[in-house]
């Protein structure tokens, strides 16, 4: 879900989503409202990187899948428990058909780092050619990207993560939760440094103020990116600081999602955080995408 909030007049957020041969991919941009036409290059960055991550998933195949019955599932071939490519991305994302236990071959965690580094220089050639078509100061943005691999025979499902900025990704659990990402900030990269104390890092008048992020006036745009596995039953949630502004700590954002019942679907995740955010002032624009990993 992307909302526009209670302040602000237009919506600079940016998203995209597909699953595609049982990988899912997941992208947020956050428009740098200081930049004029930030919201076209959120919007630009968010589908340029969604194509190229979609077509790096096409490239490597379906892989192979495994299942722990070796006869075809009932009423068809073992190929016909693949996901199909879902294209375009659905506006509310609902949990995708059941995908195979296990698969061999195909998309890997380290073909997603690769994926997620071509994706990013192409938004921000995106960007760049935005700038340059109408003659002023690039617009710039954030991005975080979650890619969902399946398991294979020799582990669990993996998420790989790639951010510039500040929107994050987080991966939560009924008894556990992780903040998979670390903002590019001037506060963040001063806490980290010793600078000033960690507990400032997010109250700090300096808290918002990127370091790194798409568009103009850049010198480095490689993404960071992180690799981790998945204890399912899992949600993968990535999201623009108009949500974690309010519930920043990883505990506090899985105490969110385990309000809702344990079988509840990834839109409804999305929907109760996007009223959480804005109940608790909707200051900014709010963009959610949740990934419910169940095996």
């Amino acid at each position: 879900m992307c909302d526009r909030g209670v302040r602000h007049t237009t919506n600079e957020d940016a998203m995209g989503l597909a699953v595609v041969y049982g990988t899912l991919i997941a992208v947020v941009c956050d428009g740098v409202s200081t930049t004029p036409g930030s919201g076209q290059a959120s919007a630009a960055a968010a589908a340029t990187a969604m194509a190229v991550l979609a077509d790096a998933v096409r490239a490597h195949g379906p892989g192979h899948p495994v299942h722990h019955d070796t006869r075809p599932p009932r009423g068809g071939s073992a190929a016909d428990a693949m996901l199909d490519i879902l294209e375009p991305a659905y506006p509310e994302y609902d949990e995708p058909r059941t995908a195979p236990r296990a698969i061999v071959g195909g998309f890997s965690p380290e073909d997603a780092e690769a994926a997620l580094h071509a994706a990013v220089d192409a938004a921000q050639a995106t960007i760049a050619q935005l700038s340059a078509a109408e003659g002023r100061m690039a617009p710039s943005c954030t991005f975080a990207a979650a890619i969902v691999t399946p398991p294979t025979p020799d582990g669990p499902g993996m998420v790989t993560v790639g951010w510039v900025g500040d929107s994050r990704v987080y991966l939560l659990g009924p008894r556990w939760c992780e903040r998979l990402t670390s903002d590019d900030t001037w506060a963040a990269e001063a806490a980290r440094a010793g600078l000033i104390p960690a507990n400032e890092a997010e109250t700090h008048r300096r808290a918002h103020t990127l370091t790194r992020w798409l568009g103009g006036d850049v010198e480095d745009v490689a993404p960071h990116t992180e690799i981790f596995p998945i204890e399912a039953p899992a949600t993968v949630l990535v999201c623009s600081d108009g949500l974690w502004n309010y519930a920043s700590r990883p505990d506090v954002m899985a105490s969110l999602v385990n309000q809702l019942p344990p079988r509840c679907t990834a839109i409804d995740v999305a929907r109760h955080l996007v009223d959480f955010a804005i109940d608790a002032g909707g200051h900014d624009n709010i963009t959610v995408v949740a990934a419910r990993v169940d095996h």
